[in-house]
């Protein structure tokens, strides 16, 4: 066999493939591989938007390079998914592989959005957190229109994997909220708080032993639902049900291989498992999309792969956010998150990704164009635990649980669905931006974009041992932050 650099693709069995390349083996010294001080075999071509869509995990990306760095930033505002033409020439199909797979994507898009029956899928009332001139610093990606509010129910705690960085540090052993307490009580309460949204999460939501009779459950009370999984349990039926009930799924994924996402989750299996799941959700037109941690456990590229086959199943957004000094992940973030150097090349390698067909959102990724913050929506996103505590936002709770905070989770938290009929009530009382002013701080207060600032994420503030009010350091574009690289400092939120 002649000599020459090998192409690698990663299956869904974890089996290499090898194909012979023309060129004779150079090596390069790399300061951003998982062994910097390490020769490394030159890099193939980075994954592009413009390549052809892959099929399947063991059909390699094209080696075609992009003749553009980044897609224009696009509001999705008031983006309704749908079939839509390509609003960038490099979108135009080159062969007729990649047509078939953007009829079949944008198919998808079209069995979501019109979705008939009992249970038709209600959009109405999204927004978009992050406009194009302000930083992502927001740790969610979408909300509601107000009056109404959007909630995140855990409605258990337990989980089939041990994930690294998992910030309630689920194990196979957790408590599950009652079927018939959900049907009662935490239904009803939540629509008297006008939510219009909910996303059912855990521990893993898919294996509560009521599962389906819940997302029913919600469906029936005319409230749009969406789950959070590892997706390595859902089977046919469920997922059938699910489309049925034209539930949206949002899928971890870590990486783009058994020895990234396998391990990162503690069980090395379980990349196949996802991979199938995520290809299945997507036929069945029901795939959200994928949230990722980048970690370095995974090569940079990987994320650029995981973006193509988002879009080549049907995905409408990829989340991407830094790996959080939150439960498990106080003690591996040193070890597994990737520095700021790192999620800079991630952004442009991922970043080319984002158009009118797939949404790539970078969530407090390093502000390296020093815009604006994002502002905070405590109490238009509101989170339900297991037991029934309910807070005007998850990441305040979990950064006042941090050993360096100085609030308490109690400041977060309104009152218990399951003992406070008057739930609805508590959280209109709460007022959070009465009663803290984020950005009340000299820095804000003098600066020239004060106007046009949100001021950051107060959770993250207080993950990093300040007090509300204080400066978002880790995302200000005016400050010198420096003393966070490497460290980010809060966990992944479904969007």
């Amino acid at each position: 066999m002649p000599h020459g650099r090998a192409r690698a693709t990663v299956t869904p069995a974890d089996r290499v493939v090898t194909t012979p390349l023309p060129h004779p083996p150079r090596a390069h010294r790399c300061g951003l591989g998982r062994h910097p001080h390490r020769v490394h075999p030159l890099p193939t071509r980075r994954p592009s938007p413009r390549d052809p869509l892959p099929t399947s995990l063991d059909q390699p990306l094209s080696r075609e390079r992009p003749r553009h760095r980044l897609f224009r930033k696009l509001s999705r505002a008031h983006h309704a998914p749908g079939p839509q033409p390509p609003r960038n020439p490099r979108l135009a199909h080159r062969t007729l592989g990649q047509a078939r797979s953007h009829t079949w994507m944008t198919t998808a898009h079209a069995t979501r959005a019109s979705t008939t029956g009992r249970y038709g899928v209600s959009l109405m009332n999204a927004r978009s957190i992050a406009a194009d001139n302000v930083a992502t610093s927001c740790y969610f990606r979408t909300t509601v229109e107000q009056p109404f509010r959007k909630a995140l129910v855990q409605i258990n705690e337990d989980c089939n994997l041990r994930c690294a960085h998992c910030f309630v540090s689920a194990t196979r052993v957790g408590t599950q909220m009652p079927l018939g307490e959900v049907i009662e009580k935490v239904i009803p309460r939540l629509a008297e708080a006008r939510v219009k949204r909910v996303t059912l999460t855990g521990g893993e939501p898919t294996i509560h032993p009521d599962f389906l009779a819940i997302v029913r459950a919600f469906r029936t009370a005319g409230m749009d639902v969406g789950i959070c999984t590892n997706a390595t349990t859902l089977d046919a039926v469920q997922i059938a049900t699910l489309a049925e009930l034209a539930v949206h799924c949002n899928v971890s994924l870590d990486g783009f291989a058994a020895d990234s996402h396998g391990k990162f989750r503690g069980d090395r299996g379980s990349f196949a498992t996802t991979v199938d799941t995520v290809e299945r959700l997507g036929k069945a037109g029901i795939l959200q999309g994928l949230l990722c941690t980048p970690n370095t456990l995974a090569e940079n590229d990987e994320y650029a792969r995981l973006c193509a086959f988002a879009r080549a199943n049907g995905a409408r957004y990829v989340l991407l956010n830094p790996l959080g000094s939150m439960g498990r992940g106080v003690k591996s973030r040193a070890k597994l998150a990737k520095t700021s150097l790192h999620m800079r090349e991630i952004f442009e390698l991922t970043a080319p990704f984002d158009g009118p067909e797939l949404d790539v959102a970078h969530i407090r990724f390093p502000n390296v164009e020093r815009r604006p913050l994002a502002g905070c929506e405590a109490g238009t996103i509101i989170y339900v635990f297991t037991p029934g505590e309910v807070t005007v936002c998850p990441y305040l709770v979990f950064a006042a649980r941090t050993p360096q905070s100085r609030h308490t989770d109690t400041e977060f938290i309104v009152g218990n669905i399951f003992t406070d009929p008057d739930i609805a009530t508590r959280l209109d009382d709460y007022r959070f931006h009465d009663r803290y002013q984020v950005g009340a701080n000299p820095t804000c207060t003098a600066c020239a974009v004060n106007s046009s600032c949100g001021k950051g994420c107060p959770a993250a503030v207080v993950a990093g041992g300040g007090r509300i009010g204080d400066v978002d350091n880790e995302q200000c574009p005016v400050v010198d932050g420096a003393h966070y690289e490497g460290r980010r400092l809060l966990p992944l939120m479904p969007a």
